[in-house]
Order: C-alpha cells, then structure tokens, then sequence
C-alpha cells in the first residue's frame, strides 16, 4: 500500500501536467522529498546465518554406510539405489552419499573409456524421480 502522503505528492505531482506543460519550470515544484525514500540505497540486509548440515540420525548413518557400500550396477540394483534415495531424501548425508556412490558404479561401468552399456540402469531417467 502506498502512503497517504506519497500519494497526495504524486497527485500534486501529476496535476501539474493536467494541461499538458503549461506550467513554466520555475513554478513547476518538485518534491523531492516525495522521491526520497524510493531514491534512497537499500538498507543492508541482515547476514545470512551461515548453513549448518543437520546431523544425521543413526538410521541415516546405517543407509549411508549401506551406499558406500552398494556394488550392484544392474538395473534392478540402481533402481533400489533409487527408492533409497527417494525415501531418505530429508538427509543431506544419504543424497551425498548416494549421488557419490552413483558416479563411482558411472566411471566403473566406463572403465575402459567405452560408453555405458545400454541397459545398464546409469541413466537420467532411470535414476532421477
């Protein structure tokens, strides 16, 4: 909402141009005080807190442990990768932990420098919900 104010000023404001500019610049008032505010820098906003990663329960802990330790790069395995993923995805630790896990199972499959197999689950679309 505008101030009362503010809006009596720019109504006083545009008057002056209700006759097209007929009024000279030496009569023409402007307020600058009206502008001033709108004008003025931005007051400085407060310091972000800085992020702090919640601490993981030990649930958490035990299925990150669980994707450190995932071998089975099979279509069936990524896809529990996936729904792991999926069911913890408040955890910061399971998502970094899963997501690292993933682009190792990535480079092995790669290993020799060939393309992915087709079919073997590594893709966007089998992966991401």
């Amino acid at each position: 909402a505008i101030p009362s104010d503010v809006k009596e000023g720019l109504d006083f404001y545009i008057s002056q141009f209700e006759d097209g500019q007929s009024v000279s610049e030496e009569e023409f008032y402007i307020d600058k005080e009206l502008y001033s505010q709108l004008l003025a820098p931005p007051e400085a906003a407060p310091e972000p807190a800085p992020y702090e990663r919640r601490v993981a329960t030990e649930e958490e802990l035990q299925v990150v442990q669980q994707l450190k330790d995932w071998k089975d790069a099979t279509p069936q395995g990524l896809l529990k990768v996936k729904k792991i993923m999926e069911a913890n995805d408040g955890s910061a630790e399971v998502q970094e932990s899963g997501l690292t896990r993933l682009g190792g199972l990535l480079a092995d499959s790669k290993g020799s420098g060939s393309a992915v197999p087709a079919g073997c689950g590594l893709t966007p679309a089998a992966l991401c919900p």
